[in-house]
């Protein structure tokens, strides 16, 4: 059948779930425009529209409202900030934006560090849940976050931002966006800075509260842009350009360090070819992206017995992916990916860490690439009584490990008139070993060193999901409740020999049991809300320990008023429970204190090019360690406007 035929098809039974009779429409859980509620697995949509009437600055800000999704933060904005997905280790989600990964290749251990990522220029943020290697390959074996940038308007429009808050915290932007004839523009500048918290939590228990501490700052800037040309009415180019710096001023484990700063670049690139004739029963499409990551870390001596480290991690990812899919029937997909990728770092420099019997000194020394050619094959079916199903698999061949191979398949059943749905899912994932932890090599002035591992295996998982939700009638209530289990084998960790020699190898298992609740609200006209509950015991199978830094419970609440038709104002209470981590004092296993914070804000539509909007965080100034040793940020507001002409 045609594709116009077979898209109405898909979103007719989705009518139920529209929101202002918009019907929401993603795109990240199979690689083509699938309505929300048919959409394999767990997907869940942050917008630019919550985005804006919550303040969000950060990434981290809209993601953290989400069930499931659990940061560690080594301090207050601007510091090292790490993502769990439903229990599964950081460097289990993959980032993306617009289909191109984001993660540093020249990471030691591959985590992505959402600390300076930026809502500039993001029209909505789609989560998926679980693993999807077989559409993305590594690093997708816990969640995929993809970012979806704006799209050029159809009539020139300029937006100016401006916002000012505590601790000297100044953020801007500046965009351009518009059409002519067949051309398509987007252009945006956004600059941060602050002058920050201390990151050093000074307790007795951690004798550090004789010392003096200062602040530390960070500041981030970003270019994006995107063009587009609509070479004939069934061929498009378009091309998606960004370039990021920041700088971040860190300190020691507990210790205050006045000039330890460590400063990023990222320059990314994605040009993208489709074909998509008129009345054909295919389209296909071409991409080719390219990523180039810079990070160095400076921190000059003071005093002999202080640290010494002037390092650099180089990284690049190369890419080129096609896509073939085939409107089989009217109830079919057929999809054919093909992907080649490169990734390659460079590392370089020394670390000295200084005592009063001398220095301890590790250099970094590894130059190394791997490439990996991977083949999938998806297909989404869409029944007649409300029942979609979608299935694919994938075969990676890796320089390192050899052939790997991927599965997925997922299902979905509404009933009640659409108003509720049922859906499971089931798969695997992997991610495969860094560059690092493959080829890395770093010795030290003892005669010891960190070699990889050549022959590492990839981490594994497998997942099962199942949930349902339901839209009532009266009261206005939409409810639903998800359960999970995923295993992981050959789990990569740091090894050591009787000599002190240290190296990568494949070692641990780990079971994660999971469940989330939702409840959303309409309880009148101006008031709605939504609440969520997320329960994850993540288990190391061979020590029977709680993995580090996942809580065993974790909570959002959200309550949206609109007081009148320009002017609204909204709470957040965000509770995170005990958790585990490694103690300052014993570094062994210690438990965490379960701590509340309480965001609230305001957003005004003065008029229709004009908007006002502000926040307060941490409303209760707690004191909390989100990480051990590490001191939460404090209460902190901030103002600003945005401007359209």
């Amino acid at each position: 059948m045609r594709t116009p035929l077979l898209l109405a098809a898909l979103l007719l039974p989705a009518l139920a779930f529209a929101t202002n009779n918009e019907l929401l429409i993603v795109i990240t859980a199979t690689g083509n425009e699938t309505p929300l509620n048919q959409s394999p697995g767990t997907t869940l949509v942050v917008t630019s529209e919550e985005m804006k009437k919550h303040g969000d600055t950060h990434v981290a800000d809209a993601l953290r409202r989400l069930p499931g999704i659990t940061f560690a933060t080594n301090g207050p904005a601007g510091q090292t900030t790490s993502l769990f997905a439903r229990g599964t280790n950081s460097n289990h989600t993959l980032v993306m934006l617009d289909g191109m990964v984001l993660n540093d290749p020249s990471s030691p251990a591959g985590a992505f560090d959402f600390s300076t990522l930026s809502v500039d220029s993001i029209d909505s943020i789609e989560v998926v849940y679980g693993p999807v290697s077989t559409l993305y390959g590594s690093a997708a074996a816990g969640a995929v976050i993809n970012m979806i940038s704006k799209k050029p308007l159809q009539r020139s429009q300029r937006s100016f931002q401006l916002a000012a808050g505590s601790n000297e915290h100044l953020e801007s932007g500046l965009s351009v966006s518009g059409r002519k004839n067949r051309f398509s523009y987007l252009l945006s500048l956004a600059h941060q800075q602050s002058d920050g918290e201390t990151s050093v939590l000074q307790r007795a228990e951690y004798g550090n509260t004789s010392q003096a501490v200062e602040d530390d700052s960070f500041r981030n800037s970003r270019l994006t842009s995107k063009l587009g040309w609509q070479l004939s009415d069934t061929t498009a180019i378009n091309l998606l350009a960004y370039s990021k710096h920041s700088m971040n001023e860190i300190d020691e484990w507990l210790f205050e360090d006045r000039d330890w700063r460590i400063e990023s670049s990222e320059q990314g690139a994605q040009l993208n070819l489709s074909h998509r004739p008129q009345h054909a029963e295919w389209d296909a499409s071409v991409s080719l992206r390219y990523l180039s990551t810079q990070r160095d870390s400076d921190n000059s001596r003071q005093l002999p017995t202080e640290n010494f480290i002037k390092n650099s991690f180089d990284g690049t990812r190369k890419e080129l992916e096609t896509r073939l899919n085939y409107f089989a029937r009217e109830e079919h997909i057929l999809s054919l990916i093909s992907n080649w990728t490169n990734t390659a770092m460079r590392s370089s420099g020394t670390s000295r860490y200084g005592s009063i019997y001398g220095d301890f000194v590790i250099d970094e020394s590894t130059h190394a690439d791997t490439n990996n050619l991977s083949l999938a094959l998806q297909d989404q079916w869409q029944g007649k009584q409300g029942l979609s199903i979608t299935g694919s698999l994938r075969s990676d061949w890796h320089d390192a490990f050899g052939q790997h191979t991927t599965w997925r398949l997922a299902a979905n059943q509404s009933f009640a008139d659409a108003r509720g749905r049922l859906h499971f899912a089931a798969g695997t994932g992997f991610r495969a070993p860094t560059l690092n932890e493959l080829y890395g090599f770093s010795p030290t002035n003892y005669g010891t060193a960190y070699r990889g591992n050549p022959a590492l295996r990839p981490e594994e998982s497998e997942t099962l999901e199942a949930g349902i939700e339901y839209q009532f009638k009266q009261p206005a209530i939409k409810a639903g409740i998800r359960f999970y289990r995923t295993e992981f084998k050959n789990l990569i960790h740091t090894t050591y020999d009787l000599d002190h020699n240290s190296t990568s190898e494949n070692i641990s298992k780990a079971n994660i049991n999971g469940a989330e609740i939702t409840l959303n609200w309409q309880a009148d006209r101006r008031t709605s809300v939504n609440f969520n509950y997320s329960y994850a015991d993540a288990i190391d199978n061979d020590s029977g320990e709680t993995l580090l830094r996942r809580p065993l419970h974790q909570a959002n609440l959200m309550i949206d008023f609109a007081q009148t038709d320009r002017l609204s104002h909204w709470l957040q209470v965000h509770y995170t429970g005990k958790r585990y981590d490694i103690s300052p004092v014993t570094y062994s296993s210690t438990e965490m204190a379960a701590y509340t914070l309480v965001n609230i804000g305001s957003h005004y539509r003065w008029s229709d090019t004009l908007t006002l909007y502000g926040k307060v965080t941490n409303l209760g100034d707690i004191s909390y360690e989100p990480v051990a040793g590490y001191k939460g940020a404090g209460i902190s507001g901030i103002a600003g406007f945005n401007l359209q002409f």
